[in-house]
């Protein structure tokens, strides 16, 4: 073996003085985990039809119109025809189409390709289907502006450091049959979900029974499973109306067991924008689940 100088052994101690002082590499998970946060910052930010980027949006029922009217460059929607011709969009009775009209001519923004149209090089129209009433679905239209402050503004999510720990391994007991649960939502509306069953399991010493739920009461179309939290650290740390997590699952039967990671609980768009509808957490964890999504600033 060749031997070292004096010099070199001094190098190779700082070398490694300073590798054990630099932080762990992190693991395959937390690089995922980091991935999928930066992802989610595109949504907010940075993509055309990101959530902060919406002047307005408004939801319809079946064949309802709405009209896009402009006031101080935001775009807003309303229910009533103006005096004059401006753009409008009507949803399908079977919410299948929705049908934008301006001088341009008709464009179904639904229509595979089509949405999001575009108005100009900064804005764009969008259309999808999104429950208005529990159990009974209509329409979102959103309008999306680049030039929307709160996206300029957006400095990206908050989240704690991810924690190995928060992986837990749960058992799964299934509803005797898909029962419809009500939740009050942000907007003070009502949306409803279907209780799947109960995802059991112990972390950090507490015995949890964790209900699950999923958007449909036909198991063959259950390909994820949710749950809304609220735990030791809402409405201090983290978002006043809970964080979710999802769950993937095979179709066809639901799961005997699924893995829960909780550093994914994010909190619900209406976090950050006043034009979604979403479902304020009944469900709580005993503990202070440290992982995740921190709570906006201004909450």
């Amino acid at each position: 073996m060749r031997r070292l100088t004096a010099a070199a052994l001094v190098a190779t101690a700082l070398a490694a003085a300073a590798f054990a002082d630099s932080p762990p590499m992190p693991t395959n998970a937390e690089t995922k985990w980091r991935s999928e946060i930066e992802d989610a910052n595109e949504a907010y930010a940075r993509r055309p039809t990101a959530i902060l980027k919406i002047d307005d949006a408004i939801y319809l029922k079946p064949g309802e119109t709405a009209w896009l009217t402009q006031a101080g460059g935001a775009y807003h929607w309303s229910l009533s025809a103006p005096a004059n011709r401006v753009p409008s969009v009507t949803a399908g009775e079977d919410l299948k189409s929705a049908k934008f009209a301006d001088l341009a001519g008709d464009v179904d923004l639904v229509a595979e390709g089509v949405s999001p149209h575009a108005l100009s090089e900064k804005i764009r129209v969008s259309a999808g289907v999104a429950q208005i009433e529990p159990g009974k679905d209509g329409m979102r239209v959103a309008v999306y502006n680049d030039d929307n402050p709160d996206a300029a503004a957006f400095t990206g999510l908050d989240y704690y450091p991810y924690d190995p720990s928060f992986v837990v391994e749960a058992k799964f007991e299934p509803a005797a049959r898909l029962e419809p649960k009500v939740f009050q939502t942000s907007r003070g509306w009502y949306k409803q979900f279907y209780y799947a069953g109960d995802a059991v399991f112990t972390l950090k010493g507490v015995e949890t029974r964790l209900p699950m739920y999923a958007g449909t009461d036909k198991v063959e179309e259950i390909d994820s499973l949710a749950a809304f939290i609220m735990d030791d650290t809402t409405g201090k740390e983290t978002y006043g109306v809970g964080r979710y997590t999802d769950v993937e699952v095979a179709k066809g039967a639901l799961p005997r067991t699924v893995t829960i990671d909780f550093n994914y609980l994010y909190n619900p768009n209406c976090a950050r924008s006043e034009h979604y509808n979403c479902p304020v957490a009944v469900d709580r964890v005993a503990l202070a689940i440290t992982a995740g999504e921190k709570k906006p600033a201004g909450h």
